[in-house]
């Protein structure tokens, strides 16, 4: 509105348009105290959220040592799975190899059995026997002797891995 145009309104239209701004500024007013409020009421949340964030970055500090402990102990035990699984693959080996001569003494023995390594066929002096079963005492007294040299040298072995 110009001011020639306001000169020319009467009073109660200035005081009608008086009102309705002072209608509108106290509703304008009114949103302002609302907004205002809603901005302190985020202020405050963020505070709060600022205070919290800080608390929990201060719990992650002290949590720190604590997670590289448990990762250096991770570590350690790995290492030590991976030692033992080594040991493990030690002892399947050596497994093997025994029962690769566990299957030729069975072969031997069941030559020894079948009397085809001793010859007995026919008629035998009983010198005869006599030697040839001398023969096979010597062979068992031998075999005896090997085994029982392998199981104290497994036992040893198995001793002195336990002591590391």
């Amino acid at each position: 509105m110009t001011e020639k145009q306001l000169h020319k309104l009467r009073r109660q239209d200035l005081l009608e348009l008086l009102l309705a701004q002072g209608r509108e500024a106290a509703q304008l007013q009114t949103k302002l105290d609302e907004a205002a409020a809603r901005l302190k009421d985020l202020e405050e949340t963020r505070t709060r959220f600022i205070e919290r964030m800080d608390e929990k970055d201060d719990q992650i500090e002290k949590l720190k040592p604590r997670l590289d402990e448990k990762d250096a102990r991770i570590e350690k035990l790995t290492a030590r799975l991976n030692e033992k699984d080594a040991q493990i693959e030690k002892l399947i080996g050596r497994l093997n190899e025994k029962d690769a001569r566990i299957g030729d003494l069975t072969t031997e023995i069941d030559h020894y059995r079948s009397g085809e390594l001793l010859g007995f066929e026919g008629d035998l002096s009983v010198e005869e026997v006599s030697r040839k079963l001398n023969a096979v005492f010597n062979a068992a007294q031998k075999a005896v002797t090997r085994y029982l040299d392998d199981v104290r040298e497994a036992h040893d072995r198995d001793y002195i891995e336990e002591r590391k």
